[in-house]
């Protein structure tokens, strides 16, 4: 009897905990897509590189390097709260961030729906 009571009592808690398991909740599936430039990203170099504005010292110096700019793709694909993180100076940050004002992004979205999202670029600056 005491067999019966104990694989009854073993049966009725594997089919509990098999039954926790088989929710939906478990099973669901997340579907994203990346915030990006709407023409791409080769696209996004060329733009900059046309529209980018070096101060008169930056052009007389010939100074070379990246500046790395943060910022939020909205919903709306505007772009916010541009921080430049690494600047080399001469006004280059300056510069990047008043072009970032007037790029539109086409944002990131989860299971069809628009998000806000950060993202961080790093641009080559030549001045020469």
């Amino acid at each position: 009897m005491l067999k019966f009571v104990f694989t009854a009592s073993f049966l009725v808690f594997c089919s509990l905990v098999s039954f926790g398991q088989t929710t939906n909740k478990n099973f669901a599936v997340s579907q994203t897509k990346e915030t990006s430039y709407v023409n791409g990203e080769d696209d996004l170099y060329s733009f900059i590189f046309k529209h980018l504005k070096y101060s008169e010292e930056a052009k007389a110096k010939k100074i070379e390097g990246e500046v790395m700019v943060s910022f939020f793709v909205e919903k709306d694909s505007s772009i916010s709260s541009i921080k430049i993180l690494r600047d080399m100076g001469y006004g280059c940050g300056d510069s990047i961030r008043a072009l970032f004002k007037t790029i539109k992004y086409v944002p990131a979205q989860e299971n069809g729906v628009a998000v806000r999202s950060n993202v961080m670029v790093n641009i080559p600056v030549r001045s020469h």
